[in-house]
């Protein structure tokens, strides 16, 4: 069962078949209770698990590890082990200042300490020993300011900025850094320099706290890895299987890839500028979100592959020359001008989209080139507002595979050689077509017309809104009520969403309901929609998920967020005279939820079935927020 790994259990115990006996009067409840509850059977819950919520969207590729269509035939780079990102410098490390001694500057191996009270300059020679040289190791501490002094630091030295430490660089210490280092920026720490980092001959640096730096190069085997936030002009890998690696967020004003370069982007990275991809042989993977300006691609790299979502601000262009070249697509482009020119292709998978707001250009110069759906599976979409010839060549576009081509307005099918559309008509094929599609699969929609067919928004796709009744569905959420501590099947309320921001909707399909408490969706009582008793238990017994037909609603309003749709409980009031009391069931991180986020295609536990025994990664994932349980 894949799907999005998300959590929400409850602010209490929870229970499919709830007596008040289960705690006394149920008015009384606490939620640290159902609380305790939880992390008693569970563990310690993890303070950053937002319980899916954030990453509900995730349809494919946007957590990293995850299997896509398509993959690099590269393995790529690792974070540090835990270990080498430490709080403070060990005990019985010596100062800087202590090794060095008082009237050098520097010494030639060994292991220290740098603080902000040794303000002279830094120099670690390093030792030869017989085929390379050494330099130890350093740490450093506190906010330590070179930009006015020296900071050399021999090849091969492991470098470790403690939490909350600072190392700020001239334009000389940042160009000079010495192949084979290792720098581990730990938390808080930060590397500041407003000229260019240059990371070469096998360095390698991992960063779990800040890097700001004018501009930032990587290259000749060397390797970044960040987890948290870098900020930076133009950013680049060179050469010799360079790497730059994204766990965390990049901010920068272009990226550059070239050479045998490798770049992979497992979360977030802005570019306010240019995305330049210009190698027969690097490597540009996305499996997260990427924003741009303009997206270049000027190579015929067999690894250049979006597997999440590509939004390309201004133009999105691929001109290959004369030469084969392939962008892989298992997610989304948006772009608002959109131009293929010389024989390139575009090979989507099942429910990729690409959605053009303005123009797209086509300019193929050979036939058998252009935009490929999936052979078999679902349909890939090429959405456009207008489509636009550029009448220098004979073949312009081609279109092949299932794919839905949506245009408002899309140039003439013709021949050039003048087959008139009469001839057409009557099956005459001409030479030289405008543009060519293979007619047993390539459906073309153009006025305002489009396919009978959906596509879910996700965190990787903005979706795509067919002329069909059927609603796209973006996630399943499952929810506990009150429930008992022997009782975890988070069963009570299992109901799809979609957030439709177009039409100012929210759509719900209530697919079981496990609780025997009045529970409310927006308002609406869950067992209503069946027209049963709140006693009856719905879809979730043995082998009878399918006994009652999933009953749907319209909500006319949107939420920031589908953990910000409202379910409330109604528990039991402690006398005739007091009003109802609505329990809010809630996903908070740090807090034991009450609702999940999971993919569409989760099956929910069976009454009384466990969920850590049917999902048994459950409860390291309540503890790890970056595991998955299903």
């Amino acid at each position: 069962m894949s799907g999005i790994t998300a959590l929400a259990i409850f602010a209490g115990f929870t229970s499919c078949s709830h007596n008040d006996d289960d705690f006394g009067s149920v008015a009384d409840f606490k939620a640290d209770q159902f609380a305790a509850a939880f992390t008693a059977r569970y563990g310690n819950i993890d303070s950053n698990n937002d319980w899916g919520f954030d990453n509900i969207k995730v349809t494919r590729a946007a957590v990293a590890g995850r299997a896509n269509a398509y993959s690099s035939i590269y393995t790529f780079a690792v974070d540090a082990t835990d270990d080498k990102f430490i709080a403070d410098v060990p005990s019985g490390v010596k100062k800087y200042t202590e090794v060095a001694g008082q009237y050098q500057t520097g010494y030639g191996t060994g292991t220290s300490y740098l603080d902000p009270s040794w303000t002279q300059e830094v120099n670690i020679w390093g030792s030869w020993d017989g085929s390379k040289t050494s330099g130890g190791i350093l740490y450093i501490k506190g906010d330590n300011d070179f930009t006015n002094r020296k900071f050399y630091v021999a090849a091969n030295t492991e470098i470790y900025l403690t939490e909350g430490a600072v190392l700020r660089l001239n334009a000389n210490n940042a160009s000079d850094l010495q192949g084979g280092c290792n720098f581990y920026i730990a938390k808080d720490a930060q590397i500041i320099t407003e000229h260019e980092l240059v990371l070469n001959n096998g360095l390698h640096m991992y960063n779990h706290g800040t890097i700001n730096a004018g501009k930032l190069q990587v290259n000749n085997t060397s390797v970044l890895y960040n987890s948290s936030i870098i900020t930076t002009g133009e950013l680049s890998t060179e050469n010799q299987n360079s790497e730059i690696i994204n766990d965390g967020t990049i901010t920068a004003t272009r990226l550059h890839t070239a050479g045998s370069s490798h770049f992979v982007n497992n979360n977030s990275v802005t570019i306010s500028g240019d995305t330049d991809v210009d190698s027969n042989d690097n490597t540009w993977v996305n499996n997260g979100q990427y924003t741009t300006n303009n997206f270049t691609f000027q190579a015929t790299s067999a690894d250049v592959i979006n597997n999440c979502k590509l939004t390309v601000n201004n133009k999105f262009f691929i001109g290959l020359g004369d030469s084969e070249g392939n962008f892989k697509l298992d997610g989304s482009i948006i772009t608002k001008d959109f131009e293929l020119h010389g024989p390139a292709n575009i090979r989507m998978t099942s429910n990729s989209v690409i959605k053009v707001s303005n123009e797209a250009k086509m300019a193929i110069t050979k036939p058998n080139y252009g935009i490929y759906g999936p052979t078999s599976g679902e349909y890939a979409v090429f959405e456009a507002k207008n489509v636009v010839w550029e009448s220098r060549n004979n073949f312009c576009v081609n279109y092949f595979g299932n794919l839905y081509v949506v245009a408002d307005n899309h140039f003439e099918h013709a021949y050039l050689d003048g087959t008139s559309a009469a001839a057409q008509a009557n099956g005459g094929v001409g030479n030289c077509p405008t543009y060519y599609f293979d007619p047993n699969t390539v459906k073309i929609y153009v006025n305002g017309t489009k396919p009978d067919y959906s596509i879910a928004e996700s965190k990787c796709n903005p979706g795509f809104n067919g002329d069909t009744d059927e609603i796209p569905y973006a996630v399943r959420i499952i929810c506990e009520d009150l429930g008992a501590a022997d009782d975890f099947d988070f069963n009570d309320v299992v109901f799809d969403a979609l957030i439709d921001r177009s039409k100012n909707k929210t759509y719900i399909r209530v697919m079981a309901a496990g609780g025997t408490l009045p529970l409310y969706i927006a308002g609406t009582e869950v067992h209503g929609l069946f027209n049963l008793d709140t006693k009856v238990m719905i879809n979730t017994g043995k082998n009878a998920h399918n006994k009652y037909t999933p009953q749907e609603f319209v909500i006319d309003q949107v939420y920031a967020s589908y953990k910000d749709i409202p379910v409330n409980v109604e528990l039991t009031a402690a006398s005739a005279s007091t009003d109802k009391i609505l329990q809010d069931l809630k996903a908070e991180k740090g807090s034991a939820p009450q609702k999940i986020a999971v993919g569409t295609n989760f099956v929910w536990c069976d009454e009384r079935d466990q969920i850590e025994e049917i999902y048994d990664n459950f409860p390291e994932y309540v503890t790890n927020s970056a595991t998955l349980w299903q």
